[in-house]
């Protein structure tokens, strides 16, 4: 399973690579956790992303990419978001 695991990092890494060389933005978010003392919050815990995370995240967005690729090949309907070019 380790083997397999390295692969699919290996893949992962060089698809955010060509996300990035084809203009692919960076978001950056926050997700946070309360800590809690009895029935208070006392805090927010701030989870940090980690290369699981961004594994998972690099392969649902060249899933999504293959299934546009894919209806669009087989001339089906699709709906698509139009965004402005940021600056950058």
């Amino acid at each position: 399973i380790q083997h397999q695991l390295h692969q699919q990092d290996v893949i992962a890494q060089r698809i955010q690579a060509r996300r990035e060389r084809d203009g692919a933005l960076a978001f950056a978010s926050l997700e946070t956790h309360p800590i809690a003392s009895g029935s208070k919050v006392v805090g927010l815990e701030i989870e940090q992303q980690n290369r699981a995370q961004k594994l998972i995240e690099n392969w649902m967005v060249s899933a999504n990419v293959a299934v546009t690729q894919f209806l669009a090949n087989h001339k089906q309907p699709t709906l698509r978001r139009s965004v402005r070019v940021p600056e950058r």
